[in-house]
C-alpha cells in the first residue's frame, strides 16, 4: 500500500499538446474589407453627373457663344445701316444748303423739289438696307453737283457779255445768267422762217438768228421785242405749272401770251414798227403774232410772273 504523502507519488501533470493539434491563441489579422458595390455604382454616377455638367457648360459656352457673335453681327449691321443714314443726312442737307442758293431764280425747274422729296421718301422706306440708302446718297450728291453747276455757270454768265450785245444783257439781267443767248441759224434749228427761238430740249438758251438780226429794219426795239418774246418761251418752258394756268387767258396759245409779255415789259401796245433808214426811207414792219392783249391778260402776265420761278421749301423725312 501506498502513502499518499509519498514522496515517490507525482503530482499529475498537463498534458503536453499535440503540435498537429495546437491550437493558436494569438489574437488573429483583421480579415481585409471589401468596397460594397453601391459606392462605386455612386462614384460613377457622380462622374456621369460631372461629366454631364460640363458638356451642358460647353454648350452654354458655345450657344452663348453663338449669341454673341450674333449680336456682334447685328451691332456691325446697325451702325452700318447709322452710318449710311447719316451719310444720307448729311448729303441732303448739302443738298438743301445748296438750293437755298438759288432761292428766287426765275426758272422753277432750275431746283426739283419734287425730285428731292422722293429720294427722301425713298431712302426712308429701305432705311434697313446700307447698301441702298447708299446708292440714294449718291443721288442726292449727284442733285447738288448739278445744282452747283448751275450756280457756277450763272456767275460766269452775268461777269461777262460774251458777245456784247444788247440780247445778251436783255437776257442776263431778266434770267440771273441761267439762260444763254447763241447767235446761230436759228431758221435750220427751228425748222421755220423765225427771228428768234427756244426749244423744249434745252429752254435755257435763246436762239437769235443771226442773218435776219443783221437786217436794217431790225432796230434796237426791235431786237428788245424779240428778245424778250424768246425769253417769255424760257420762263414758259421752265415754270410749267404756272404756265399751264396762265396760259388759259391766252386761249393756250404760248405766242401770243409771249407776245403780252414783251409788250407788257415794254410799256408797248402795238407789235408794228416804222423804223427810218433816211429822212424819206423808211421799212414798216409787224413782229409776233398779231394779237395784242388788253389790260386784263396783262394783270395775267403780272400774276403769273410773280408766281414763277424757284421757292424755297424744305424736305421732310418720316419718322416712324
Amino acid at each position: 500500500m501506498t502513502d499518499a504523502n509519498s514522496s515517490d507519488e507525482r503530482p499529475a501533470s498537463l498534458p503536453v499538446p499535440d503540435p498537429a493539434t495546437a491550437i493558436d491563441l494569438a489574437p488573429a489579422p483583421p480579415a481585409a474589407k471589401r468596397r460594397p458595390p453601391v459606392a462605386i455604382i455612386m462614384l460613377a454616377a457622380a462622374l456621369a453627373v460631372v461629366v454631364g455638367v460640363l458638356v451642358w457648360i460647353i454648350l452654354e459656352l458655345r450657344s452663348a457663344l453663338d449669341l454673341i457673335d450674333e449680336q456682334s453681327d447685328q451691332i456691325s449691321d446697325l451702325n452700318e445701316m447709322i452710318d449710311t443714314r447719316q451719310e444720307f443726312g448729311a448729303a441732303m442737307d448739302g443738298l438743301m444748303a445748296t438750293a437755298a442758293q438759288l432761292d428766287g431764280a426765275p426758272m422753277a425747274e432750275l431746283v426739283p423739289f419734287d425730285d428731292y422729296q422722293i429720294a427722301a421718301d425713298a431712302a426712308w422706306l429701305h432705311r434697313r438696307s446700307p447698301s441702298a440708302v447708299s446708292d440714294y446718297v449718291e443721288i442726292v450728291s449727284a442733285y447738288q453737283a448739278s445744282l452747283e453747276v448751275s450756280l457756277a455757270h450763272a456767275d460766269a454768265q452775268r461777269a461777262d457779255n460774251a458777245t456784247g450785245t444788247r440780247s445778251e444783257r436783255i437776257v442776263d439781267e431778266l434770267g440771273g445768267g441761267f439762260a444763254t443767248v447763241s447767235y446761230d441759224n436759228a431758221d435750220k434749228l427751228c425748222e421755220t422762217d423765225v427771228i428768234g427761238c427756244v426749244t423744249g430740249d434745252d429752254p435755257y438758251v435763246i436762239h437769235l438768228d443771226r442773218n435776219d438780226l443783221s437786217h436794217p429794219a431790225v432796230d434796237a426795239w426791235a431786237e428788245r421785242l424779240v428778245t424778250l418774246h424768246e425769253f417769255a418761251h424760257v420762263l414758259q418752258f421752265t415754270n410749267p405749272e404756272a404756265t399751264d394756268a396762265a396760259a388759259d387767258s391766252f386761249s393756250g396759245d404760248w405766242e401770243y401770251m409771249a407776245d403780252c409779255y414783251a409788250l407788257n415789259e415794254m410799256n408797248e401796245w402795238t407789235l408794228d414798227h416804222r423804223v427810218w433808214v433816211s429822212a424819206s426811207q423808211y421799212w414798216d414792219t409787224s413782229y409776233g403774232y398779231g394779237k395784242v392783249c388788253g389790260q386784263s391778260q396783262r394783270d395775267v402776265i403780272d400774276s403769273w410772273l410773280s408766281e414763277l420761278g424757284v421757292h424755297y421749301r424744305g424736305i421732310s423725312q418720316a419718322t416712324t
